[in-house]
């Protein structure tokens, strides 16, 4: 997951997003069930997709993250992260 957001943040979108890919299914094999484990890796996805102009995919997985958060932890920096990258994709057109 961090080499993916590192590259991410380096704007090496297809090589973050095969990295981000790896982690979602590592812990997929893990049986580990979507949640906030999922968090970091659905987060960056978004961005690549933020990036690549698919705003409507990005929304979706920006969705999913705010959910987790409002249930784990409403109010956090984490979930306020995800409201921020949310308000980010709404002026993205679809």
């Amino acid at each position: 997951t961090a080499l993916g957001l590192v590259l991410l943040e380096l704007g090496q979108t297809d090589a973050a997003m095969a990295h981000l890919r790896l982690a979602d299914a590592a812990l997929l094999r893990g049986q580990v069930i979507p949640s906030v484990w999922y968090a970091d890796i659905r987060l960056g996805q978004a961005r690549v997709h933020l990036l690549q102009g698919d705003a409507k995919t990005a929304q979706s997985l920006l969705s999913q993250v705010e959910a987790w958060w409002a249930d784990a932890a409403p109010g956090s920096v984490w979930h306020t992260e995800v409201k921020h990258w949310q308000t980010r994709a709404s002026q993205v057109p679809l």
